[in-house]
């Protein structure tokens, strides 16, 4: 015997009495090799939990393994360091579970993690406390499923957290991050490059880094979306089996004064292509994103050749009408007239207007061509005679309306048939004497 301790407790003892160093309460620290039969190994001080075994076939031995039976196992001292064998590789047969089943690692030239062949049985990676409160960091099941951060994944690799989750995959410069949070779902580049997505190794869509711009088809999109494709049709935006329902495209925009409309085209339930837009927009029709073709304004006249149509139909230029003479059709049915009296107006009417040619100004605020010359009246001079005649634009500018000069010319026609008439006659008499 080596050393006492005070009572009944022994300090240390030496290699013949069978007992290294005894702990508190009579019970055995460390026990030494030879003298007793199950000699054990190392105790923690609580008879009921088994440190390692020793000697007698137990505890980490060259050629036999550290059985877990209980609450027996290897525990690491208060420095946190590892039971290892002097002399020997550490766990050169493993750690065994028992019923000749491989535990947590296997040993030989390589290491391996192996999981117990035991159904429900799962690998553990966890943080250890003393005080028992432990952690679980990444479960391997008996599936082949990996959880980190939990202990029941349902898929191949299953990432949890409590409050968000993210997987960072990475190379030498370029990382993407993949994950969820209280705001939803995620996938974050968090270097400078752009996102590529593709199939079959082939790219079909990108995000690009400096702009966020994205494109579909192309690798250098222009706009917010650019898509580009290479059969007849590029998108197609429909409902499922033409149910009755609208589909189309609808684009948000703000005015110059900062109120908020929407603009649609639409396919209706009834094949009817619809373009609509809100109540202070217009509707432009452009060349080369440049020259405009048409226009319908936000008081519902449409402009061909005007920005600022002043009529329902407001055409600057010429306008072409194939069949039925030069003349366009009105509505003149009297049982949708009240007459209020005949139009008088005729021959000295006509007689005080004077067609000229002209030119439009090449400076006109109303944007008229000046390459034609043309013929036609002056609105002032118009006015003079048959005010009717003239009308007076948004803008202030005076317009002329040739109905009333039609039929001033047709009373004319009519006057001058009277007065033909009356000299016929005359000459008839004159010429019965």
């Amino acid at each position: 015997m080596g050393v006492f301790g005070s009572g009944i407790l022994y300090g240390v003892q030496g290699y013949g009495g069978t007992r290294g160093v005894t702990g508190n309460g009579g019970t055995a620290g460390v026990y030494g090799s030879g003298g007793e039969s199950g000699v054990y190994g190392v105790l923690n001080g609580d008879p009921s939990k088994w440190g390692a075994l020793g000697y007698s076939g137990y505890g980490v031995y060259s050629g036999s393994d550290i059985f877990s039976a209980g609450n027996k196992g290897v525990v690491l001292d208060a420095l946190d360091r590892p039971l290892i064998t002097r002399g020997h590789d550490p766990f050169t047969s493993g750690i065994y579970s028992g019923l000749g089943r491989w535990g947590l690692f296997k040993v030989a030239n390589t290491l391996v993690a192996g999981i117990p062949n035991i159904a429900g049985k799962s690998f553990k990676v966890s943080k250890y406390e003393l005080n028992g409160d432990n952690t679980d960091l990444l479960t391997v099941t008996d599936a082949g499923k990996v959880g980190i951060g939990t202990t029941a994944p349902d898929y191949n690799l299953t990432v949890s957290g409590a409050v968000s989750s993210y997987m960072n995959i990475k190379d030498g410069t370029r990382n993407i991050l993949m994950g969820v949070d209280a705001g939803g779902a995620s996938i974050s580049v968090l270097s400078a490059h752009n996102l590529l997505f593709k199939t079959s190794n082939v790219e079909k869509m990108r995000i690009m880094d400096s702009t966020g711009y994205v494109g579909i088809g192309t690798t250098a999109p222009a706009n917010m979306l650019t898509v580009k494709g290479n059969g007849t049709g590029v998108v197609n935006i429909g409902t499922n089996g033409c149910l009755g329902n609208f589909s189309g495209i609808s684009l948000n925009g703000s005015s110059m004064s900062g109120s908020c409309g929407t603009y649609n085209i639409l396919s209706s339930p009834d094949q009817t292509l619809i373009f609509n837009r809100p109540t202070f927009g217009a509707i432009l029709f452009r060349e080369n994103n440049a020259t405009q073709m048409m226009i319908a304004s936000s008081t519902g006249y449409v402009g061909i050749g005007t920005t600022s149509p002043t009529q329902k139909l407001h055409v600057v230029g010429d306008a072409y009408k194939s069949v039925g003479g030069t003349s366009w059709a009105a509505t003149s049915d009297a049982r949708l007239k009240n007459v209020d009296g005949s139009y008088q107006r005729g021959l000295d009417a006509v007689e005080k207007l004077s067609p000229v040619y002209f030119h439009y100004k090449s400076d006109n605020p109303l944007g008229l061509s000046s390459d034609e010359q043309n013929v036609g009246l002056i609105a002032q001079d118009v006015k003079k005679v048959i005010p009717e005649a003239i009308g007076i634009d948004n803008q202030g500018y005076f317009t002329l309306h040739s109905d009333p000069i039609l039929w001033a010319m047709l009373n004319s026609i009519k006057e001058l048939k009277a007065e033909n008439d009356a000299l016929k006659a005359r000459v008839e008499a004159l010429e019965k004497k």
